[in-house]
């Protein structure tokens, strides 16, 4: 039986992701923004449904196709009438839904505006914790990116905790410097990484109380 996380981390988008398309009233390619409004049309015992998306610019709406042709009888009684009733809940749930923009060809927004939501790394007091990390629908961010935040390390330090050891992953993904697309799980050296935390304190005090130089580069963290 696989042992449970110390650390369940989520990645949450503060918005829905936006739709890239041409505009005919700008007669240009703008971002097309989900409303909380649903068209649904019946078709003798079906049932079509869309959420509407507006231009940013000048309001032209855009129709994303949520079902075709179904019963109602396929999706519960609720959520039929939370699409008649236009339910904000809904609307923003569906205009989150990857699958149904990808169903209609959308060219859709990737980088998304988000806030990290689980607990903090520093609350753990044990040597190395399982560490999971579930991005949801923010799908941009490089899974070592997102490490040295959440380990509050440079570059460098990073790089040595991985070349220890100190970050081991877990589940399917095989590699750091690509882009999280699915819950990762990870074995992290949480002593390691107090100690590179602890030396980089070290240097830092004596840099401030003596005013010697660290070799050029290397605190620099790259991705600064």
């Amino acid at each position: 039986m696989t042992a449970a996380p110390d650390l369940e981390l989520r990645l949450v988008a503060t918005h829905p992701p936006g739709v890239l398309r041409r505009c005919k009233r700008c007669d240009d390619k703008r971002t097309f923004l989900p409303t909380d409004k649903f068209r649904v049309n019946a078709h003798q015992r079906r049932i079509d449904v869309w959420l509407i998306y507006k231009c940013r610019v000048c309001d032209v709406t855009w129709n994303a196709t949520v079902h075709t042709r179904i019963l109602p009888s396929d999706i519960s009684e609720e959520r039929h009438q939370n699409y008649i009733s236009n339910d904000p809940a809904t609307a923003r749930e569906v205009a989150f839904d990857l699958d149904m923009l990808r169903r209609n060809d959308a060219q859709f927004e990737e980088k998304l505006d988000h806030r990290v939501e689980g607990g903090s790394i520093d609350e753990l007091t044990q040597k190395e914790a399982r560490v999971t990390i579930d991005p949801g629908v923010v799908t941009h961010v490089r899974l070592d990116r997102f490490l040295k935040t959440l380990l509050g390390i440079s570059t460098r330090r990073f790089n040595e905790l991985v070349d220890s050891g100190g970050v081991k992953i877990l589940s399917e993904m095989t590699r750091l410097d690509k882009r999280m697309k699915r819950k990762v799980e990870l074995l992290v050296d949480l002593d390691a990484v107090r100690a590179l935390r602890a030396e980089a304190e070290r240097i830092a005090q004596m840099i401030e109380q003596t005013g010697t130089r660290v070799e050029e580069g290397e605190e620099e963290d790259e991705d600064q």
